[in-house]
């Protein structure tokens, strides 16, 4: 049986807890709470409202790195944004590092992002705190992360989910979103 979350009032009850208090509230996952507990650590701030992003040389370098990843992936994206088309989802690859890669997705769910889902954007948990990529690659595994459970307000009005993605001797390389 999928485990149940906690209604999103709840979850903005112990997210206000957490970032005015430090408290962890009982219902808190502990992967969230040791992910909330990591960005305070780190000093984000929970108010983000951006992304840092790559651009120009420091983009293309990364493109350039990571273009077999790239070309692997683009063919399974494109089929998950076909088959999701119309619901308002983004599917995003993000590498190791947690740079976004590249994105497909509704247009209108692409224009509710701000422009912090596009290639270059850092989404690591050190770049725009716990998140379903951030997160995901911090714990080298597939996370899920529902309303205000994001660390950071700007992703607080999206659900997610991320995978991890491992070359054949199982090295990490990136992560598979779909939000």
């Amino acid at each position: 049986m999928p485990q149940a979350y906690p209604s999103n009032n709840k979850n903005k009850k112990d997210w206000y807890q957490f970032v005015h208090s430090g408290e962890i509230g009982a219902d808190v996952r502990p992967e969230i709470a040791q992910a909330w507990e990591r960005c305070r650590a780190a000093g984000i701030s929970p108010y983000l409202t951006a992304t840092d992003k790559l651009t120009g040389e420091q983009l293309n370098k990364v493109l350039q790195r990571d273009k077999l990843l790239i070309e692997v992936a683009k063919p399974l994206i494109r089929h998950l944004h076909q088959f999701l088309a119309g619901a308002g989802f983004i599917v995003a690859l993000c590498n190791r590092d947690g740079i976004m890669l590249h994105t497909e997705g509704d247009e209108d769910a692409l224009a509710a992002t701000h422009g912090n889902m596009v290639p270059g954007a850092d989404w690591s948990e050190d770049g725009i705190g716990a998140s379903s990529v951030g997160t995901t690659l911090y714990l080298d595994m597939p996370t899920q992360f529902w309303g205000f459970e994001h660390y950071c307000r700007m992703s607080q009005h999206w659900a997610g989910s991320g995978a991890p993605i491992h070359d054949p001797d199982g090295t990490l390389i990136g992560c598979l979103n779909i939000s």
